[in-house]
């Protein structure tokens, strides 16, 4: 055996030997090796760090989404003061700045539902029970929502147009039982959507033809916010069973080692490294706060009811 046939064999030899998988709790900068894990155990760390990843995925996307929604709104309520106030500020800036959020926020409405849709067919099959539960959600909400249809391909508007949807500010002063009220309008014009080159889909194009020439999309963005947090909580029903699953086993793994602190585990090659304090850098923190965190946020969608007294 030549000298690099040798150095393959020894290679592969390690690659295929097992490492030593030990629970550790830190505290008060100290760490306790407790003792190896079983491979039903390794099984259960590996599964909650799927389950982890996976819901973080989905949620990472939404929060994206939502605090898009948030600032933008905002942007609007404060000017909106602004104006009730009678303070002047730059109306060709706000101008700007409105449609710029307005396209980030659908851009990040588009890429959560349609990023979900792909890893939900990708994990479970695009014809599973799964599968179906997204896809009759996501049709109800169209079916159902002028703004979720409308704000949809108002995306693709705004993507593939160049042109800026909200086009349409007037200050205006309306009379009140108390007096008069400074009030801050912005409208789209429906001609600015219809007068272009955009192929808008066919139903749609037909109810923004029967809008009025100009119209208010503050109230459809409330809603199609109140549409993406359904489908969300559709995500989480779809999730519920196999993530609490997987996190009750993960808890009462860690539980039933009653010591206080975060978990950790270290690999060794075998028992003699072991007792080598260099091979302690060999280690990876486990998930704790992290657990407790997406079970709560689950338990807010009504689909997942919490029964723990969680761990300080």
């Amino acid at each position: 055996m030549n000298v690099l046939c040798a150095v393959m064999v020894e290679i592969a030899s390690r690659s295929d030997k097992k490492m030593i998988s030990c629970i550790a709790f830190a505290k008060n900068k100290t760490v306790d090796i407790i003792r190896p894990l079983s491979a039903h155990e390794v099984e259960i760390i590996d599964e909650v760090g799927k389950m982890l990843s996976t819901i973080k995925y989905y949620d990472n996307m939404f929060v994206l989404a939502l605090s898009e929604w948030e600032e933008l709104n905002e942007f609007l309520e404060s000017h909106s003061r602004k104006t009730k106030e009678g303070k002047t500020y730059d109306t060709h800036e706000f101008f700007l700045k409105i449609n710029n959020k307005l396209t980030n926020y659908l851009s990040n409405a588009r890429k959560f539902i349609d990023h979900s849709e792909i890893k939900i067919y990708q994990e479970y099959g695009k014809n599973s029970p799964q599968s179906e539960l997204w896809n009759d959600e996501k049709k109800m909400l169209y079916n159902g929502f002028f703004s979720y249809r409308f704000l949809y391909h108002l995306r693709h508007f705004t993507q593939h147009n160049g042109s800026m949807p909200l086009n349409r500010f007037s200050k205006k002063i309306v009379p009140t039982k108390l007096g008069e009220d400074r009030v801050l309008e912005i409208e789209v014009s429906r001609d600015s959507l219809l007068n272009t080159s955009f192929n808008w889909n066919s139903a749609v194009k037909k109810e923004i033809e029967e809008m009025p020439q100009s119209f208010d999309i503050t109230g459809y963005l409330l809603e199609h916010k109140v549409c993406l947090q359904a489908l969300y909580h559709k995500i989480i029903e779809i999730l519920a069973v196999e993530v609490t699953n997987s996190f009750k086993d993960y808890i009462e793994l860690l539980s039933s080692f009653h010591i206080s602190g975060y978990p950790y585990v270290f690999k060794f090659e075998d028992e003699e490294s072991q007792r080598d304090p260099s091979n302690y850098k060999n280690m990876s923190q486990l998930p704790f706060q992290d657990i407790y965190k997406y079970l709560e946020k689950m338990s807010e969608t009504s689909v997942v009811k919490l029964n723990y007294k969680k761990k300080d």
